[in-house]
């Protein structure tokens, strides 16, 4: 009867051994549910993309193998934990890009694909931003780098996320990265004209200008905006026209609104380029850092020795007749974002100004060309004759900032060994900016 009864005990323990590993067998297919949602959500936030995606799943597999053989309870907290990480990530990328990460990118917005603007309501401060030719050249020893802030209103313009969007404006800013608001520092003469224009207290401005964005992407967000707010009579309208790259960037594009699918894809690719971790570890992990292109770039030297860097497709394009510049089938459309915006200025009341703003090389021409100092052998660019003849043809104001800079450039450099541009950027520095603004007070808004 002992042997029997030991029998039984044993036959009991084995089913419920049995039914446990059952249960415990049981635990993990539950699971998948779950880990889809968290994966999903992953995924929407972008912090994960489609390729990590299946890692994970790959992973799952052969966890899932491994918990057949061995031990399901081990296989089970393991991805309970990996689970519980992951559930974690969407948090914690949200609060990331809320607070760590400065995103100076461009999305489109959802209503007008074709539109592009920075991220509403932020504070944007690069730690150590190098101009674009210091890392074209590949040796960022050579350079020191800036550190530049930006803040943006409601729409994504760069006028803070503090300024009154209800008041009546008098002064409206149009144009790329030359006329958007930043700083590179407390000092009211270290930030950009249109940061000094939004400081003088005599006017109400409104700075609609993008970086990196051409003539008609600015037309666009214009009429978009326009019917926003409100603009005193006579308002002036000022647009800068960069003769660098704007010929190139001359695409026709359309006013319309999205459909309602074509909007939700738009709001969640946003939402997933803005992934707050991402932009983070991939700032850190150098991945933001782009290509080293050094023969693109040319080196010259000033009177005291000192480089200046210039963009070879700059200096391509200051050398171009006004008969080319003219010839080109993009001028068309440039001509065509040109009549677009003055048909809007005149159903508002605003006094429109193009101001063609001059690349480096025709600011130091001289140097390119081996000339005397402070010399040019063309007054202006052919890309200036082009626009200014257009615009003498429509009775629209246009101002040439090339012959007052060159100027300027003069000055600044035998008074204290300035540049009026960054000396490893294509770009104003301070200098610039603060000459551009006296211009503007002095010849356009008079």
């Amino acid at each position: 009867m002992a042997t029997g009864s030991g029998r039984g005990h044993g036959a009991t323990h084995s089913k419920a051994s049995t039914k446990q590993l059952r249960s415990e067998e049981a635990r993990l297919p539950k699971l998948v549910i779950p880990a889809a949602c968290i994966l999903a959500v992953n995924y929407a936030v972008g912090v994960l993309d489609a390729f990590w995606i299946l890692g994970v799943l790959v992973a799952g597999t052969v966890l899932h193998l491994v918990w057949r053989r061995w031990s399901a309870r081990s296989a089970d907290d393991v991805s309970t934990l990996v689970l519980s990480a992951l559930f974690v990530l969407p948090i914690a990328d949200l609060v990331v890009r809320r607070t760590l990460v400065s995103d100076f990118g461009l999305y489109p917005l959802p209503a007008f694909p074709e539109v592009r603007r920075q991220v509403p309501s932020r504070t944007l401060v690069s730690t150590a931003e190098y101009g674009d030719l210091a890392y074209m050249t590949g040796r960022l020893e050579r350079f020191t780098p800036l550190f530049l802030r930006m803040k943006t209103d409601e729409w994504g313009f760069s006028n803070g996320p503090d300024f009154d969007a209800e008041a009546e404006f008098d002064l409206l800013v149009l144009g790329d990265s030359f006329s958007v608001i930043d700083y590179y520092s407390d000092d009211e003469q270290e930030c950009s004209y249109g940061a000094q224009l939004k400081r003088d207290e005599e006017r109400t401005s409104i700075n609609l200008a993008v970086v990196a964005t051409g003539p008609w992407e600015q037309a666009v967000n214009l009429s978009i905006t326009l019917p926003e707010i409100a603009t005193a009579r006579k308002a002036k309208l000022i647009w800068g026209i960069f003769t660098g790259n704007d010929l190139e960037e001359s695409v026709a594009m359309a006013v319309r609104r999205a459909p309602l699918h074509e909007r939700t894809r738009v709001a969640a690719d946003n939402l997933r380029r803005q992934s707050g971790l991402r932009i983070l570890f991939g700032s850190w992990l150098g991945d933001a850092v782009p290509p080293a292109r050094p023969e693109q770039v040319i080196e010259r030297r000033l009177p005291d020795g000192e480089p200046l860097y210039f963009l070879m497709h700059y200096v391509h394009n200051s050398r171009r007749s006004r008969a080319d510049v003219e010839a080109d089938p993009r001028f068309d459309a440039l001509t065509e974002a040109f009549t677009a915006v003055e048909s809007l200025a005149t159903q508002r009341d605003l006094e429109l100004a193009i101001l063609v703003v001059p690349s480096k090389p025709e600011v130091y021409s001289w140097i390119l060309e081996g000339g005397a100092p402070w010399t040019h052998s063309r007054p202006t660019s052919g890309m200036a004759e082009a626009i200014l003849g257009w615009c003498a043809g429509r009775s629209i104001r246009c101002h040439d900032l090339a012959p007052y800079l060159r100027d300027r450039a003069r000055d600044a450099y035998e008074g204290s060994r300035a540049q009026l541009y960054l000396p490893d950027d294509t770009h104003w520095s301070a200098i610039g900016h603060r000459a551009t603004y006296e211009y503007i007070t002095t010849h356009v808004l008079d």
